[in-house]
């Protein structure tokens, strides 16, 4: 393995802790704060993709992390964050675990790259053809939260 590899891996181990960190916060924030409601407007289908796309972005982004934490300690590599915060390895150095894992986490990742893309085109769709506030509402500082679906 190349320095070059090893340092993006590195890189990549970070992010995907402080991820892990922030949808912990998020998740903290969604509790105390619920989400406003969709626009009255939304057909009960399009409401239900809508939170089942949540969901899925939600379960992905706090499983990938530990999976990847796990697959680095049974591939015997060292995780730590930003180099600042070493984490200790979870399991013991194991092969056929790391295959598992590694199937594991590429497929969850490549599932949340679908999701992201699906979600990210919904939310436009929204906002170019439904003409609602959907979009509006996710976005920070637009004071778009009402939920009767106009234009503000």
């Amino acid at each position: 393995v190349s320095l070059e590899r090893l340092i993006l891996l590195a890189r990549h181990k970070s992010i995907g802790i402080t991820i892990f960190v922030l949808m912990l916060l998020r998740l903290a924030w969604r509790l105390y704060t619920p989400a406003p409601p969709l626009p009255a407007a939304t057909r009960p289908l399009i409401a239900r993709a809508a939170h089942v796309s949540h969901a899925l972005l939600y379960v992905l982004l706090l499983l990938l992390p530990p999976i990847g934490w796990l697959l680095s300690s049974a591939s015997n590599l060292s995780v730590s964050w930003f180099g600042l915060l070493p984490l200790p390895n979870l399991v013991a150095p194991d092969k056929a675990l790391a295959g598992m894992l590694l199937t594991a986490h590429q497929s969850m990742a490549w599932l949340l790259l679908a999701v992201v893309c699906v979600h990210a085109g919904a939310a436009f769709w929204h906002h170019l053809v439904c003409h609602d506030t959907v979009l509006s509402r996710m976005l920070p500082f637009t004071g778009a939260s009402r939920s009767d679906g106009a234009r503000q």
